[in-house]
């Protein structure tokens, strides 16, 4: 039993085990296959249970024990998409369509950086033509996930501070295309990445993305690297300070002890439901809570990645 708990255990295991099980007590009552009698009436006389049965209880009794975090734990609730999958209304928002459009973003970004790594023990499949196909989906992958993150803050912006247009420039209707911006970003990036004009390859000696820097257009991509992209993040932080000098006013007018935390936020939308009128509808404040503390990762690491990424030059300094 101990075992089972542990082990993973197969159909074949269960069948062999079953088996097994089975002759005891068929030797016990002195039964043969030539008495024609069911095992369920072996098992009633002798009252034992299915060996089937006992495996998959002290299973769950095994991983039963074991500690877990409670549902509003910030841990379980980072991650938690449930929260925006799930609901149909949430669904219709424009902000937690950015939030998944973000992840989508950082997957691709990661799928490469992973090809990378097997192009690094493999080498004998890497090619210049696969190296500058994975760069061109690079760059602007993660230009969008910037953009995403600039326009989820201009959207948050606009909830905060101007409410009353958050219906007419954010609804359901008018949502896709702030969407579409995104993809319409991409699409002429990833040609200009493509085509002859410029190339961006994975180094297998440096380690490192280089780019031809003697293409026609390979300095114009590293401006929108060093400004464009640097700028946007600027505007975005500057877009969330603004959003949290709102919100801090806000709680300080309704006189309330400001240790803001992500469950203050929640508080505030219930108690001014005019003031956030077009954001937040009839959702819950649990649901709130898990959307808020999804925005307040994603935003953390998504800074820390741009900060990093953009000055190599210093760390390189530094070590």
């Amino acid at each position: 039993m101990y075992g089972s708990e542990c082990w993973p255990v197969s159909k074949m295991h269960e069948r062999m085990l079953n088996t097994a099980e089975m002759r005891m007590p068929r030797w016990a009552c002195g039964f043969t296959r030539r008495d024609e009698v069911r095992n369920e009436d072996i098992r009633t006389l002798m009252q034992t249970a299915p060996i089937q049965l006992k495996l998959r209880e002290q299973r769950l009794r095994w991983f039963g024990h074991v500690m877990r975090r409670p549902p509003l734990h910030p841990t379980r609730q980072a991650l938690e998409m449930e929260a925006i999958l799930s609901d149909s209304e949430m669904n219709q928002l424009i902000v937690y369509r950015f939030i998944i459009l973000l992840g989508i973003c950082d997957i691709v970004e990661a799928s490469v950086h992973c090809m990378t790594g097997f192009a690094l023990i493999f080498q004998q499949f890497w090619s210049i033509s696969l190296g500058n196909l994975l760069g061109s989906i690079l760059v602007p992958a993660y230009f969008c996930c910037i953009l995403t993150g600039l326009i989820l803050s201009f959207v948050r912006f606009i909830q905060v501070v101007y409410p009353e247009y958050a219906t007419v420039l954010f609804s359901s209707k008018r949502g896709k295309y702030w969407l579409i911006i995104v993809a319409a970003v991409f699409l002429p990036y990833f040609g200009l990445m493509f085509s002859p004009l410029s190339m961006c390859a994975f180094s297998l000696t440096s380690y490192t993305w280089e780019y031809d820097l003697g293409l026609p257009m390979a300095y114009f991509i590293l401006y929108i690297d060093q400004y464009v992209k640097q700028t946007m993040i600027g505007v975005t932080c500057v877009l969330y300070v603004i959003i949290f000098v709102v919100l801090w006013r806000l709680v300080k007018s309704l006189s309330l002890p400001f240790s803001f935390t992500l469950t203050t936020l929640p508080y505030l939308i219930n108690k001014n439901r005019k003031l956030f009128k077009g954001s937040v509808h009839n959702t819950s404040s649990h649901r709130e809570r898990l959307i808020m503390y999804q925005t307040f990762f994603v935003t953390i690491y998504a800074t820390m990645q741009n900060i990093t990424y953009h000055n190599m030059w210093y760390v390189d300094e530094q070590w």
